[in-house]
């Protein structure tokens, strides 16, 4: 269970490093020439905020892992 938490943590970052700056772009441009793109961005926002969990799990297990090792 404990890898397979892990292995998701990793993907959610994976995926952040094309969605970031797509859902950047899609603000700017305000979602393209007819705003189609700005139906994707609610989903695109919900892959972001999946970096915040991430984060957090992979620090605390890596935390958890140097307290274990000494």
């Amino acid at each position: 269970m404990n890898r397979f938490k892990k292995a998701i943590s990793i993907l959610a970052i994976i995926l952040n490093l094309y969605f970031v700056p797509l859902s950047f772009e899609m603000i700017v441009t305000t979602g393209g020439p007819f705003g189609f793109g700005l139906l994707i961005l609610p989903f695109s926002i919900f892959i972001n905020l999946l970096l915040i969990p991430s984060f957090k799990y992979l620090i605390k297990a890596i935390q958890k892992k140097k307290v274990n090792d000494n």
